[in-house]
């Protein structure tokens, strides 16, 4: 053990050294690499941490890959889609029935939801669709159940943490974001900005890498655990050797998280006030009363907006285009032109003026309306 470690890296220490299972072992070094010493007597053992947790991914993903990811008769997408995950009798299948078309009933049991199970949520225009997969159990990722519902998580475009307010909202969450950690999806995380570019020969070319945190020689470790023996690898920002393990790992998938508690109206005020100050996610309260307002507040923290196309001299669609926050005027093009490209638009909405003509760049805003022109 280094001089000057913390007891929290020792007690990680000792969960890794007494870990039996390999999901075991990776969740002590990510742990313990949040509380790693950084002094210089301790770069060996940084180094032996990273190149572990490397070797320990990459045996998870061989893992995957050989158990399959159960069927492959997925929810097909209708637009944005997003799945509902949670805990047993969290109440899922009573928020889809409130929040979506789907002729769905909710059940006193747990686990009465077997498959994936879709419904259209409708925001004042803006459809979304959701879909509710299997609660969470232990063994999950290795039954048929779970293999559906992690498969149709990965292929989402967000995922809706269903916490029940009646119970603890803290641990829930963290068991849940611990488990998808765990099967390599983060939530509201960002992917490392670093491209890797496959070589056939010629060794590795570093580029950018004064924003390597680290001995270069792990990084090439790294790359060489993942089957990867020639690249040229770029680095566009800060990046510690657990963000290029992410980078480098191709079953890593990155999605954009809400959480609602469900039950408000029968929760203790302790749980509703534990539940708000979960930090870094948007958070809803769902309450009998506010389904509407509820839709419109999911619509938005899941960063969607509606945009309104319109042919010239004749009135807008009444059918939004739902589009992610921060679209272009060429990604509604690529939407709705099949193929072609606008080269510019008249905007009504948030323009300067109405019907300002605009380039292909210009950045959308929740009602607008788009006359797009060839």
């Amino acid at each position: 053990m280094p001089v000057n470690a913390s007891p929290e890296f020792e007690r990680a220490w000792e969960r890794y050294s007494s870990a039996r299972t390999v999901k075991e072992k990776v969740a002590a070094l990510q742990e313990a690499i949040k509380h790693m010493p950084k002094h210089k007597g301790a770069e060996k053992l940084r180094a032996f941490i990273y190149r572990r947790l490397a070797e320990l991914k990459r045996e998870l993903q061989r893992e995957k890959e050989r158990r399959g990811g159960g069927s492959t008769q997925l929810i097909p997408k209708d637009g944005f889609q997003a799945v509902l995950f949670g805990l047993p009798n969290s109440g899922k299948t009573y928020l889809l029935s409130k929040l979506t078309n789907a002729p769905v009933r909710p059940t006193d049991y747990p686990l009465a939801t077997t498959e994936p199970t879709p419904g259209m949520m409708d925001a004042k225009g803006g459809k979304v669709q959701l879909v509710e997969i299997p609660s969470y159990f232990e063994g999950y990722e290795d039954s048929k159940m779970g293999r559906i519902g992690l498969a149709t998580l990965r292929a989402a475009d967000a995922v809706i943490l269903v916490v029940d307010l009646t119970e603890d909202p803290v641990r829930q969450v963290r068991e849940l974001v611990e488990f998808l950690r765990s099967e390599d999806i983060y939530l509201n995380k960002k992917p490392p900005n670093v491209r890797i570019e496959r070589k056939y020969s010629g060794g590795f070319e570093f580029i950018g890498d004064t924003f390597m945190e680290g001995d270069k020689k792990t990084y090439i470790e790294i790359l060489q655990m993942y089957g990867i023996h020639s690249a040229t690898v770029t680095f566009l920002e800060h990046t510690t050797p657990e963000d290029f393990i992410l980078a480098v790992n191709e079953s890593a998938r990155f999605l954009p998280a809400v959480l609602i508690g469900n039950k408000a109206d029968y929760a203790d005020v302790e749980h509703v006030e534990r539940f708000l100050s979960i930090p870094n996610v948007d958070k809803l309260l769902f309450r009998n009363g506010n389904v509407e307002a509820v839709k419109e507040e999911l619509f938005r923290a899941l960063g969607l907006i509606r945009v309104y196309t319109k042919p010239p001299r004749e009135p807008p669609s009444p059918e939004p285009v739902v589009l992610k926050r921060g679209s272009k005027v060429k990604d509604l093009a690529a939407r709705v032109l099949h193929g072609k490209e606008a080269k510019q638009a008249r905007v009504w909405g948030s323009s300067r003026f109405p019907g300002q003509i605009v380039g292909p760049d210009y950045e959308l805003h929740d009602g607008d309306v788009v006359e797009l022109r060839l």
